[in-house]
């Protein structure tokens, strides 16, 4: 389950490595089952780390992908 790499991603973002967190978050938006959280949690990141345009692409990616979440 994705639950413990979130975690990490989480961990990862909070401590200013937003790079290593998007990382894991990619791989995460690559498995169906966790798509949609991965992608909201990657432009919660980006937006945490001001890097506007990386989040709107995110947000967009996001909203693309699962419109009705």
């Amino acid at each position: 389950d994705g639950t413990g790499a979130a975690l990490l991603a989480d961990f990862y973002a909070m401590t200013g490595r937003t790079d290593d967190a998007l990382v894991i978050l990619k791989q995460l938006a690559d498995t169906p089952a966790h798509a949609a959280v991965a992608r909201r949690q990657a432009a919660a990141v980006l937006v945490a780390a001001r890097r506007p345009e990386e989040a709107r692409a995110a947000i967009d990616a996001a909203l693309a992908a699962t419109p009705k979440d």
